[in-house]
């Protein structure tokens, strides 16, 4: 099979013989072509007139699938994700253009899905969300997918809580800007720079500033920004003095601390007092600690097993201080199911819980996650239940 005629890289015909017609196809008409596979000289051509109606336009439509797409499936509930993937299957292909609106009447559908699993997410303890990240799998995420997951959350979250986003997953400083500047279109709050992209594991710190000095020099001056330490493919901590140095700028306002590691706290938090930047520990065992001595909050992974449990932590470790050393003890050992087929195991917990239906993953392999690796996290989940009917909601 083949197509003659069209001008545009969209249309195009498959070896069964299925013609695709791009969505912006300008020509009027296309020649196709077939060819016996058993005899070359037996063939037969058709032309196809191309008019309006034929190519409808599902930008749209495809604009919100892909949102849809990008999404991070572990934080909602089962019913709003059947819905959202109800209003994705609903999607008809081939409508012409006197049926547009019913065309965008799908792509609402889709997007009315995805606002309201954001605001499942909201109303369940989340201060702050951070739309494109590690557990977001950002590094299997195309640009154009980091950047309307990024969009659509914001404007679902509007500003009841702060939408930060991150996704310079390039090596160059140059593409590292462009996708930068990306983030920053969309419209999230902050826009978190990941301390491992500014510089190899090899290079020095000297090396790493003046690599920052670079893409803050492209980016817009009034861009609030922040840091994560993120530990794939490499775990970059800041120093005190280079985090001195971000603080002294006025630039930051945010950094994701993983060093795990009080005494490095410590430095950090006596270098940003007084400044913008504010520090929020990935770390559980070091949580209530880190609060005590000034640190603004929780953003790790275990949020996605019990984000209550850290919310009521993090709101209330002043107030009541002896329940919240018990409960930042359970959050430690709770903590070590990291270590097992991470995230994997974390959409086990929202499955069971009944927001997922699903436990794939785009970086592990869930047949991973085997009975005994299962067997743990419901344990788990019924030590929560417990913690909360005995200590929190007590």
């Amino acid at each position: 099979w083949s197509v003659e005629g069209g001008v545009k890289a969209g249309t195009a015909i498959d070896e069964n013989g299925l013609l695709t017609v791009a969505a912006d196809e300008l020509a009027n008409e296309l020649t196709v072509c077939a060819v016996s596979v058993q005899d070359n000289e037996k063939s037969d051509t058709v032309t196809v007139k191309l008019t309006p109606e034929l190519v409808a336009d599902y930008a749209k439509v495809d604009d919100a699938i892909e949102k849809a797409n990008a999404i991070d499936r572990t934080k909602y509930t089962e019913q709003s994700l059947a819905k959202l993937d109800e209003a994705v299957n609903a999607v008809v292909r081939g409508l012409d253009s006197t049926k547009q609106d019913e065309i965008n009447a799908m792509a609402k559908a889709i997007e009315d899905a995805l606002g309201k699993l954001t605001e499942w997410y909201i109303e369940n303890g989340a201060a702050g969300l951070f739309a494109v990240c590690q557990s977001s799998e950002m590094f299997f995420l195309s640009l154009k997918e980091r950047m309307r997951a990024a969009r659509y959350i914001k404007k679902c979250a509007g500003n009841r809580v702060s939408v930060i986003a991150s996704g310079h997953v390039s090596e160059s400083m140059e593409e590292q800007a462009e996708e930068l500047c990306c983030m920053a279109e969309t419209g999230v709050d902050a826009v978190i720079l990941l301390t491992n992209r500014l510089a190899a594991e090899t290079e020095s710190d000297a090396v790493w500033l003046e690599n920052l000095q670079i893409l803050l020099d492209r980016l817009p001056k009034d861009l609030p920004l922040g840091f994560y330490e993120c530990p794939y493919p490499y775990k970059r901590l800041l120093s005190p003095e280079l985090l001195r140095w971000c603080a002294d700028s006025g630039r930051f306002y945010f950094i994701k601390d993983t060093s795990c590691d009080l005494d490095q706290i410590r430095q950090k938090l006596s270098m940003i007092r007084g400044s913008t930047l504010q520090l929020f520990n990935a770390n559980s065992s070091t949580l209530l600690e880190s609060l005590e001595m000034g640190s603004s909050g929780f953003s790790g992974v275990m949020a996605n097993f019990h984000i209550d449990l850290y919310a009521w932590l993090c709101g209330n470790y002043e107030q009541e201080p002896e329940k919240a050393r018990k409960l930042a003890d359970f959050l430690t050992m709770a903590s070590l199911i990291e270590r097992q087929i991470y995230p994997v195991n974390a959409k086990y917990c929202q499955k069971l819980l009944g927001n997922l239906d699903s436990i794939f993953t785009r970086v592990k392999d869930a047949d991973r996650l085997g009975r005994t690796e299962r067997l743990e996290v419901e344990q788990l989940m019924r030590l929560t239940d417990l913690i909360r009917k005995e200590w929190i909601l007590k």
